[in-house]
């Protein structure tokens, strides 16, 4: 890959970096970031639904043997596209701002159900919406099933001591 290519998949960056890019970037094709360390791993943001997840996922476990259980999930904001598919990411300990977790509460995924349901009633608006976010399905999608832990902090992500982890 050429630096300049913008190419779906995930790429090793060199050090146990990957990145996970999903083109174009529009409406909720967002990228997500992997960082190795022997038999560690952290990922920094899901994708937008399970089935985006799950094929980032399996990418990632396939690279590389630490991806096959993640230690540690970064969500660095409240965009659904950013922590919607959280709950394939099972037994990670989660690291967000307390804004982040404040978001994420006012952006279930239920509500971009809805109104996916509603689309066809709402004309122009309905098309965009279609446009916008008919690839992805939200329907049973349960981000972070045990709720969002308690943070500390506010706008930046707050990190453990290393005394704190496991």
């Amino acid at each position: 890959m050429k630096p300049w290519e913008y190419v779906k998949g995930l790429h090793h960056l060199g050090n146990g970096i990957y990145a996970y890019l999903l083109p174009d970037g529009s409406w909720g094709l967002n990228n997500a970031g992997l960082v190795v360390s022997g038999n560690e791993s952290l990922l920094i943001d899901t994708l937008f639904d399970i089935e985006h997840t799950r094929e980032m996922l399996g990418e990632m476990a396939a690279a590389t043997p630490a991806a096959r259980v993640i230690d540690t999930l970064v969500i660095t904001h409240g965009n659904g596209d950013h922590f919607y598919g959280s709950q394939l990411v099972k037994g990670a300990r989660i690291i967000a701002s307390r804004a982040c977790a404040e978001e994420m509460e006012k952006s279930p995924p239920e509500t971009l159900a809805a109104l996916m349901e509603m689309a066809p009633e709402l004309g122009e608006a309905g098309r965009f919406v279609f446009r916008a976010f008919g690839r992805f399905r939200f329907r049973g999608v349960s981000p972070l099933p045990g709720g969002i832990p308690p943070l500390q902090g506010r706008g930046q992500p707050v990190f453990p001591s290393p005394s704190e982890h496991r």
